[in-house]
């Protein structure tokens, strides 16, 4: 998780601009998304670090994502 987060804020700070994501198999990171989700919602963190991962459930999704654009 350290080396996603710090991946994001380099993202986030324009250090690197390779497409972030994570291959969510089984649901896997749904509870990550979530607290992300949640803590945009609740005014904790902005919309920025979460519109910039992506995630898919399958490896064609992901990719469909980082083209697409989709976010989370």
């Amino acid at each position: 998780f350290d080396e996603l987060f710090d991946a994001l804020a380099q993202k986030k700070l324009g250090a690197i601009s390779c497409p972030i994501g994570v291959l969510n198999v089984n649901g896997f990171f749904d509870p990550l998304l979530e607290l992300l989700k949640n803590s945009m919602e609740v005014g904790f963190s902005s919309g920025k670090a979460f519109s910039l991962l992506q995630s898919g459930r399958t490896p064609t999704e992901l990719f469909e994502n980082f083209i697409n654009d989709k976010g989370v």
